[in-house]
């Protein structure tokens, strides 16, 4: 017997018009059913996605609004999350796809509700070997407009897009390979960077490293191809400086990112020594102290419950601490404004006032559990 049809995972707007007990009784069902077709075999899984099945629907709606939801936890979704997850492997894992689950937003989607799963980067990894025609026809168009609009007189239109797309690098290398290779689209992302507000600033930059660490995380490191776009980079850095503009994507990616130290790590070998060299070129542009933040030297103070005094650290030492971090999160929040300074505050204990691990860990969505799953607007 044919199990019954998913109906799709509404939106915000409609879930908040029902009282708890109904949207309660939704997800068991919806769970329930999840289940049932976990547990069919493989010819009977892949039988019932043919013939206008409501599964790949339900996956597409499902993990888009846990998009719209900006990273909120809904602890009553956790076992629906998990069977999802698990639909979209065995999905992915068979040789017949319907073609809407190979879109780039679903992946986006998808990327962005398990942006730390290794699982979900080897699943990507398979996926891009076996369909790698489709994932390429499926994202040449959003590079070919995103290149344009980049362009265009209102790149702020991007915005969206590129946030979402943020995400899908951060998953898959495969992904990012593909739309960097050939400058086009790092030289528009270049062009409309003077041209956007810093909030829009920092999807571009974000983007930019995310695209560029594709090609060392990629299986085989292609030297050839990462030596001319950093030559790109740096060729449009500058035209714009000789133009007036001391702004520029470059200058942002080299002193807000952990790119420079990223790419020494990697580029030990001969074949890297264009990229090496290239490299040693870009340090020029970063701007103030990039990522070497001084570490001030504190006395050791007791932690009890008392207040500590103003002067417990040698005249006014207690006042220039609190300049130096406030320094730090203003450098944090020049890449992700939408971060509060409480919870930014927090990261620096993490990893004692190193701005470049922050950031690094922020970009590739990499914090520990227990900040992960933090008030990320929390202020202090």
């Amino acid at each position: 017997m044919a199990l019954p049809s998913f109906a799709v995972f509404p939106p915000s707007e409609f879930r908040r018009d029902l009282p708890p007990a109904e949207w309660q009784a939704c997800l068991d069902a919806w769970t329930t059913l999840s289940d049932l077709y976990l547990r069919l075999n493989d010819e009977e899984f892949f039988s019932s996605l043919e013939n206008g099945s409501s599964l790949p629907e339900f996956l597409i709606t499902f993990f888009k609004e846990l998009a719209r939801s900006q990273g909120t936890t809904d602890s009553n979704l956790d076992s629906l999350r998990k069977n999802c997850f698990l639909l979209v492997h065995r999905i992915f894992s068979g040789s017949a796809i319907t073609p809407s689950l190979l879109h780039w937003t679903f992946l986006a989607d998808v990327s962005h509700a398990f942006p730390r799963s290794e699982r979900l980067r080897e699943l990507f990894t398979t996926l891009w070997k076996t369909k790698t025609m489709d994932l390429e026809q499926a994202l040449q168009k959003p590079k070919t407009a995103l290149t344009k609009s980049l362009e265009s007189k209102n790149p702020q239109e991007a915005k969206e897009d590129l946030s979402k797309l943020c995400h899908l690098l951060n998953v898959s290398s495969d992904a990012g390979v593909f739309m960097f290779t050939g400058s086009d689209f790092l030289d528009s992302l270049c062009t409309a960077y003077p041209k956007v507000q810093p909030k829009a600033q920092s999807n571009l930059v974000a983007v930019a490293y995310l695209g560029l660490m594709s090609f060392l995380k990629a299986i085989k490191h292609n030297y050839s191809v990462l030596s001319d776009l950093l030559y790109s980079l740096k060729t449009n850095a500058e035209q714009q400086q000789n133009a007036g503009n001391k702004d520029t994507l470059l200058a942002q990616l080299v002193s807000k990112t952990p790119i420079l130290a990223k790419l020494r790590d990697v580029i030990s070998a001969s074949e890297g020594a264009r990229v090496k060299s290239i490299v040693s070129s870009l340090e020029a542009f970063q701007q103030g102290d990039g990522y070497r933040p001084k570490k001030l030297v504190r006395r050791k103070i007791d932690k009890g419950k008392g207040k500590a005094k103003e002067d417990e650290y040698g005249h006014g030492a207690y006042g220039e601490i609190h300049v130096h971090r406030m320094s730090l999160i203003t450098q944090i929040q020049e890449l992700f404004p939408d971060l509060g300074s409480g919870f930014i505050i927090k990261l620096l204990d993490e990893y004692n006032d190193n701005v470049e691990l922050v950031t690094a860990h922020l970009l590739e969505e990499t914090l520990p559990t227990h900040l992960s799953g933090l008030d990320r607007t929390e202020q202090l």
